[in-house]
């Protein structure tokens, strides 16, 4: 089965890129469609939860594969349809079986987005009423798993830009069965072009990018009960874009975070906790 990796991105590379900076705009055309396979790996080591021995692991696997596709150009921003076309989740606690975890909303979810030619989602609205904001979150945030933007001009290999940066962690939380939440998390990226390859008609772009979540208090629920978790992490990507393929063709990232926990119960008394995570995610395009 052909594979190739990411979302659909036009990356405009002059030929003379290498000495005179390369220009990253999103423009392709119109009808254009990309299928994107991602997969999530998640480890969570839990502490203070009533349910687990201290240090207990949960190992969870995310599978999605969502396709992006322009149904309307206006000027130099497109309307994109993204649809989530499967999911599937399975995690363990311990020692014990893998199992499926639910995800309810999430069959035939779709959304219609605007996005600008840096690649800022300025708007994107579900296509359905009642649809799960944190698998929203994660159905919008195509690149490598994150949402970030392009650099405002041209920029030579060694240069970097600061960019604002979101992360879809309550998919995440709820995609590894222990606990659920709906909101991101955000902060500030620096991506560095690394490298520019010519090869013929096609050109690559290496690109690293690093960011840092800033400290935000999450609606979480779990353990029998609701309440917040306070939430620190990083976020690390490696990225190759081809102007060939008019996409991106390679996508790593890795996030870590930690999260401390505060649970009111009905019954029972408060749960005080925290979790350690880790986030690995690789992104393939399938046409």
């Amino acid at each position: 089965m052909g594979r190739r990796w990411s979302f659909a991105f036009l990356f405009v590379i002059p030929v003379s890129a290498a000495a005179q900076g390369v220009s990253l705009q999103y423009h392709p055309a119109g009808g254009t469609r990309v299928q994107t396979i991602s997969e999530f790996r998640m480890t969570a080591v839990w502490f203070g939860l009533p349910s687990l021995p201290d240090s207990t692991v949960t190992e969870s696997d995310w599978r999605t594969v969502r396709t992006a596709r322009i149904i309307e150009m206006i000027g130099d921003k497109r309307k994109v349809r993204i649809t989530l076309d499967s999911s599937r989740s399975r995690a363990r606690t311990g020692a014990s079986p893998r199992a499926d975890v639910p995800l309810p909303g999430a069959q035939g979810l779709a959304l219609d987005a605007l996005v600008g030619w840096k690649l800022d989602i300025q708007s994107a609205t579900p296509t359905q009423r009642g649809a799960d904001p944190s698998l929203v979150a994660a159905l919008r945030a195509g690149l490598g798993g994150l949402e970030f933007q392009l650099a405002d001009g041209a920029v030579a290999p060694g240069f970097n830009w600061g960019s604002p940066l979101q992360f879809p962690l309550g998919a995440h939380l709820s995609a590894g069965g222990k606990l659920s939440a709906a909101e991101s998390v955000r902060g500030t990226a620096t991506v560095i072009l690394d490298s520019v390859t010519a090869r013929g008609s096609d050109t690559l772009a290496f690109l690293t990018l690093s960011g840092v979540l800033d400290p935000k208090t999450i609606v979480v629920a779990g353990e029998g009960g609701i309440g917040t978790g306070m939430v620190t992490g990083r976020i690390a990507a490696v990225l190759v874009w081809s102007s060939g393929w008019n996409a991106m063709v390679s996508a790593a990232t890795n996030a870590r975070f930690g999260i401390k926990l505060h649970l009111g119960r009905a019954e029972g008394p408060p749960v005080d906790g925290s979790v350690s995570l880790s986030i690995s995610g690789r992104h393939q395009v399938r046409l």
